[in-house]
Formats: structure tokens, C-alpha cells, sequence
């Protein structure tokens, strides 16, 4: 029974992880368009602004997350163009982020 509950709480971890990932995405979105779009003016900086997100190995849990959002985004923002690359996951994440190979990593570490 414990494991049934140690399930639950996982999921609902990583459900509030990614509902934070949303959340802190749609603000660098937001601030992307409001950096490259000076009063309607036409800047070189309103070309593609790539994006790299780390996410996971394929078949798991954050590509399964990050893929849709990424291509929602692209879809929605033609300033973005978001990547996703596949890694090992929350630790490869971080240390990537560290190394500035990545601009955004899903991680289910705090």
C-alpha cells in the first residue's frame, strides 16, 4: 500500500514540475517578444530567436512533455524557434544549463 501511495505522490511531483516548467517558459516567452519587438519598431534581433530545451532520453516522461510544448511554441510565436534535445535526464539537465549548452532543462531536482 505504501507503494501506492509513494506512485501518487510521485506523479503528482512531476505533474507540479511540469506546470512550473509551463509557468517559467510562458515568462521567457513573454520576454523574448517584449525585447524583440521595440514600440512595432523592425529590429534584427525580431529574426528566430533559438532555443534549446534539454529534456530526456526518448520514450520517457520529459520528451513526452517537451516536444509538444516546443512545437505549440513554435507554432504560436514565429520569433521562437525552440529545439529539444534529448539527454539522460535532470542531472545531464543541469549540468548543461551550467555549461550554457542548453538555454532551458527540465529537471525534477529543486
Amino acid at each position: 500500500m505504501a507503494a501506492i501511495g509513494g506512485e501518487q505522490s510521485s506523479r503528482r511531483t512531476l505533474a507540479d514540475s511540469f506546470l512550473y516548467f509551463l509557468c517559467v517558459l510562458s515568462v521567457v516567452s513573454a520576454s523574448l517578444r517584449r525585447t524583440l519587438f521595440l514600440n512595432g519598431r523592425t529590429t534584427a534581433w525580431q529574426r528566430k530567436t533559438r532555443i534549446v530545451l534539454a529534456t530526456a532520453t526518448p520514450g520517457g516522461g520529459f520528451p513526452a512533455y517537451g516536444d509538444p510544448y516546443a512545437q505549440i511554441l513554435n507554432e504560436m510565436d514565429a520569433t521562437l524557434a525552440i529545439e529539444t534535445r534529448n539527454s539522460k535526464g535532470s542531472n545531464e539537465n543541469i549540468l548543461a544549463l551550467d555549461a550554457g549548452t542548453v538555454d532551458l532543462g527540465l529537471s525534477l531536482a529543486k
